[in-house]
């Protein structure tokens, strides 16, 4: 990822409905508990049932079976599920994560999910998120579906111009887009304030473990480590 999720930044992962959202935190969220760092998933789409069901499969994909120890022990899910959340909720359960629960990293998926359009509320509700990123000095990562209806047209940064201020004051920008003729591709845009460039990443997704799987162009590690590296 380019060095990794910092202290006190937020970064936006921007995708259409259904791109693969979802799929791809379930897997950071995992990847990241494994490694021993306490992470807060807030996911606010389907039911309890179904994100249990994919979040087994994807610690299956990524840890394997019988190995989950670390993920079980450092990723706290939350209970809130479905669009009747309100924003004084999310923040309250972001709070709780970060406080009581000392998690470093927090998901959110996604305030979208509960609003609409040009919604005044979820403006404020990521002011605050952020706000708790600089003081409790936590990485925040939010999950946004862009302004999008043609599907062959690219997402990126600029796909929620129009939106709030405080979405264009994201420190780091994920875009997921479909690569052709198949597989997903990220588009990375590290610390934009500081003028850092872009990168891509290339993902084939496995449905049976629910995770992507990176390709490395050219097949030359080599070339891949060294493009990551310019930008840390």
């Amino acid at each position: 990822m380019g060095g990794g999720f910092f202290p006190a930044q937020m970064t936006s992962i921007l995708a259409a409905s259904g791109a693969g959202k979802t799929t791809l935190v379930n897997q950071l969220a995992v990847f990241t508990a494994n490694k021993g760092v306490k992470i807060g998933l807030i996911s606010l789409e389907g039911s309890e049932r179904e994100l249990d069901e994919k979040l087994d499969r994807t610690i299956t994909g990524v840890v394997g079976e019988g190995s989950d120890e670390n993920v079980l022990k450092n990723l706290l899910v939350s209970s809130l599920k479905g669009k009747y959340v309100s924003h004084a909720q999310i923040l309250e359960e972001c709070n709780i994560m970060v406080y009581d629960d000392r998690c470093k990293i927090v998901i959110v998926d996604n305030l979208d999910y509960i609003t609409s359009g040009i919604d005044q509320k979820k403006y404020e509700s990521t002011a605050a998120l952020m706000d708790l990123t600089d003081k409790a000095k936590i990485h925040l990562i939010q999950l946004w579906q862009c302004n999008k209806n043609d599907p062959n047209k690219r997402v990126n940064s600029g796909s929620q111009k129009g939106e709030s201020r405080i979405f264009q004051d994201s420190h780091n920008y994920i875009s997921m887009n479909q690569r052709y003729p198949d597989g997903k591709e990220l588009e990375m845009e590290k610390n934009r304030e500081k003028g850092r460039g872009k990168f891509l990443i290339n993902l084939d997704y496995d449905e049976k473990t629910n995770t992507y799987i990176e390709i490395i162009e050219n097949n030359t590690e080599k070339q891949h480590n060294l493009k990551l590296l310019n930008l840390q």
